[in-house]
């Protein structure tokens, strides 16, 4: 059985930090790498879209029970650090920042 699930929201909680620390050009970077990391988890028949800032969603429809095991590969793909390419070598996030964690939008 397939079901459509709640939209996922998903925030990079530190995302300020980023354009303090590097530059706007850099979170220019950090939030592409991010909207294609949501892209290529959500796949070509789901809707993917920034919300605005640092928040994303997505809508995708999956079936019966597999939330829970494809949120956990969501958070994988997203903790593997965006490289910055302009100015010194350096990576995002630091490897001590807490991770971005997806949550379910609530009913409506």
């Amino acid at each position: 059985m397939t079901a459509y699930t709640p939209p996922e929201l998903v925030r990079e909680n530190h995302f300020k930090v980023v354009n303090d620390s590097f530059g706007h050009p850099a979170g220019d970077a950090v939030l592409s790498a991010f909207g294609a990391r949501l892209t290529a988890w959500a796949g070509p028949h789901a809707a993917v879209g920034r919300l605005g800032g640092d928040e994303f969603a997505v809508v995708l429809e999956l079936p019966a029970g597999r939330l829970e095991q494809r949120l956990a590969q969501l958070i994988r793909m997203l903790h593997t650090p965006v490289v910055l390419k302009e100015g010194p070598p350096s990576t995002w996030p630091p490897r001590s920042a807490p991770r971005p964690r997806p949550r379910s939008a609530p009913a409506t």
